[in-house]
């Protein structure tokens, strides 16, 4: 009987290798023919080009959805409060040459505000209490291991400008910077800006 089991074990065991190395080598056939057929399968968007057309091709889409209701007790004697629907949406492409660029709009969006009380918190939105929609960052940049630059408008994070990203839009900046590494302690920022915006 023992000899039987090992006999059959034997026999199905250079099976089993024969069908493993089959599939392997199917497999690598299969590998060989993607790759002379030029196919390439992509699962993360590469971040560099090597041209105009594929800076563009690689872009990558940008999109936060946002919604914040507010309610205040007691504003001049009443209440106030405001519903609002709104987010980011854009794209940035692949660097090209160290340069690559970036466009997102920003909107907030008033979804019956004022329904409970009749009287509007604008807090979300414009001096008319209206929703509004705005190209927020529209920037050109260029970096390399040394040097960042960045002209246009955009969002900073420093101690005297920020995002202060706590409602619906943050802050962004229209104006250019610029950023120099001299060593991995040291760095030298230089700023210019003109108008800002947020809500």
């Amino acid at each position: 009987m023992i000899a039987c089991i090992l006999s059959s074990l034997l026999e199905i065991t250079p099976t089993a290798v024969g069908i493993e190395t089959k599939r392997e080598t199917e497999i690598e056939e299969r590998i060989r023919t993607k790759q002379s057929g030029r196919y390439e399968v992509l699962t993360h968007l590469p971040t560099t080009a090597d041209s105009l057309d594929t800076m563009f091709a690689y872009a990558k889409a940008i999109g936060v959805i946002r919604t914040a209701y507010i309610h205040k007790d007691i504003i001049n004697g009443a209440a106030t409060n405001a519903l609002a629907f709104g987010g980011q949406f854009g794209f940035e492409t692949a660097q090209y040459e160290g340069f690559s660029t970036r466009v997102l709009a920003y909107t907030s969006q008033n979804l019956n505000s004022g329904y409970y009380t009749g009287i509007e918190n604008g807090d979300f939105f414009g001096i008319d209490k209206e929703g509004f929609t705005y190209i927020a960052e529209a920037n050109l940049a260029y970096a390399n291991r040394l040097l960042q630059i960045v002209a246009g408008r955009g969002r900073v994070e420093t101690p005297f400008a920020d995002s202060d990203d706590n409602r619906m839009a943050p802050n962004s900046f229209e104006g250019a910077w610029s950023n120099i590494n001299m060593s991995e302690s040291l760095s030298f920022q230089a700023l210019y800006f003109s108008r800002w915006a947020g809500a």
